[in-house]
């Protein structure tokens, strides 16, 4: 089986020829035809929902568009954070940072997406140094 870069995916020899702008037409989510059912039935086995045993932190700008936070009808970000939170509430280790629409600057011409990670930096730095200290005194 060959294995392609994300680039190699959008050729129009991958996917069978199919745009990934048509891979889902209506009656997608609702009545999924054979083929995307089989997909959903991939995506669910890689279901990150698991226990985790250390700190996770997530990230989210509420209106990344490559990305999304809630992009009903489909789960989203906010959806995965809510299933994590619940495996793994007796340790309280999930969490979860997102920045409300217009609070991430977009860096043209990658967008809202890559600006995320610089914006949070200084967040993402203190969290860190916090999990330290905490380590440090345990």
């Amino acid at each position: 089986m060959p294995h392609r870069s994300r680039a190699g995916l959008s050729r129009p020899d991958s996917w069978g020829g199919i745009r990934g702008t048509e891979q889902f037409r209506s009656g997608y989510p609702g009545t999924p035809n054979t083929h995307q059912a089989k997909f959903d039935r991939q995506v669910e086995a890689m279901n990150p929902d698991l226990p985790i045993t250390v700190p996770v932190r997530i990230t989210q700008a509420a209106d990344d568009e490559r990305v999304r936070a809630d992009p009903a009808p489909l789960p989203g970000t906010d959806a995965l954070v809510e299933e994590l939170t619940a495996t793994n509430a007796p340790r309280r280790n999930i969490h979860y940072r997102r920045y409300e629409p217009g609070a991430v600057p977009a860096d043209e011409p990658l967008g809202i997406h890559f600006a995320t990670i610089d914006h949070d930096t200084a967040e993402l730095t203190a969290w860190l140094v916090a999990l330290l200290e905490d380590a440090a005194h345990d």
